[in-house]
């Protein structure tokens, strides 16, 4: 590929002076320089991914994935409860 680079004078010394000491050409210089800088290039570290538990204010036993089932056995036995209440004022009414 061509193209027209323009080289901060400091990266020009830095490839002139390889030149100087060197049987190579500029693109050779210069796709070297290029190709040590990538390779020397490390991916941005970031810091390690990490969960902060909180407390939900659960008591120990109630598993907050099966609030639902909970519900359903609450309701279960409240359904009971009337069932025998029920009953009971059947009962007493004979």
């Amino acid at each position: 590929m061509r193209t027209t680079l323009t080289l901060h004078p400091d990266v020009a010394l830095h490839i002139k002076e390889r030149l100087a000491t060197s049987s190579v050409t500029l693109k050779q210089v210069v796709n070297d320089v290029i190709r040590r800088g990538i390779a020397s290039a490390s991916p941005p570290t970031l810091p390690p991914f990490q969960i902060r538990p909180i407390h939900l204010g659960f008591p120990p036993g109630v598993d907050p994935n099966k609030l639902h089932q909970w519900l359903d056995d609450l309701d279960t036995m409240h359904y009971f409860e009337e069932v025998r209440r029920l009953e009971s004022q059947m009962a007493r009414s004979k």
